[in-house]
């Protein structure tokens, strides 16, 4: 009897304290919707999405197939790039393979952002014509110290081939 007893007093209190939980967790929830709304000015403040701009609408397509060429190692269409603005001809032109390859897998809108400077795309090189300028003077001086160090190697072998 006495283990039926504490089975019973067990199973009793078991059920009050379920009871209790369901209720507490119903009192709040219930607190939730009546208190007011946070004021207005508590609120987050949504970005507001800025409207593409026809210019880029206009010449996006155009940019997608100059940068599909870049990418696949062949020379774009002549009337392409002469569609393009010329800070955009010349800022495809600097960019490496990897930054194509981030502007073709971007969608217009963030590409077109990117282009008008409002939110830049991590990795790929701002749209201007001071950050076009270094690029191309930074390729110049590389491409530069490259043919100066074949031309000393060249000279480096012909000195050290034997003289017929």
């Amino acid at each position: 009897m006495r283990l039926l007893r504490a089975i019973a007093t067990i199973l009793a209190s078991m059920a009050s304290y379920v009871l209790k939980a369901v209720w507490e967790g119903g009192q709040y929830v219930l607190r939730l919707f009546r208190e007011d709304p946070p004021p207005a000015q508590a609120m987050p403040v949504i970005p507001q999405v800025e409207e593409p701009s026809p210019e880029a609408d206009r010449f996006m397509p155009t940019l997608r197939r100059v940068l599909r060429a870049y990418v696949v190692g062949e020379r774009p269409a002549p009337e392409d790039l002469q569609a393009l603005p010329p800070v955009t001809r010349d800022w495809a032109r600097v960019l490496d393979q990897r930054q194509v390859q981030m502007c073709l897998a971007a969608a217009d809108d963030q590409l077109g952002a990117h282009l008008r400077g409002k939110q830049p795309i991590r990795g790929l090189i701002p749209h201007d014509k001071e950050s076009v300028e270094v690029q191309m003077k930074a390729r110049n001086s590389g491409q530069r110290a490259k043919l100066e160090a074949r031309a000393e190697a060249r000279r480096k072998r012909e000195q050290e081939a034997p003289a017929p």
